[in-house]
């Protein structure tokens, strides 16, 4: 599901996956596996929490992982939560080129 939503996304389009879990598997694992079934369809960017996102809630416990970031909750007194935003950068999908010539 997650990957059918890139197909709404323009280029330069922002993806924002989040849920409230820490298993890697529902985590890292489901990103990854987004990122691989996106091959030759678009080239990705994933973009790291910066931050700027980080400072809007103050005193957050934010600890980056290889895909996304986790909110602690031993740090945060909020429940677990972890999030990743993909970004495409551009279409490489056949149909992308031939809208490109016409």
């Amino acid at each position: 599901m997650l990957h059918n939503a890139l197909w709404m996304l323009k280029e330069g389009g922002i993806l924002l996956y989040t849920v409230a879990a820490l298993a890697q598997e529902e985590c890292d694992d489901v990103i990854e596996a987004v990122v691989r079934k996106a091959l030759g369809n678009f080239e990705l960017e994933v973009l790291p929490a910066g931050e700027d996102i980080l400072r809007m809630i103050p005193g957050i416990g934010a600890e980056q992982s290889h895909w996304g970031t986790y909110l602690l909750p031993d740090r945060t007194g909020f429940t677990p939560r972890y999030f990743a935003r993909l970004r495409i950068r551009r279409r490489t999908h056949e149909g992308a080129q031939l809208k490109s010539e016409t």
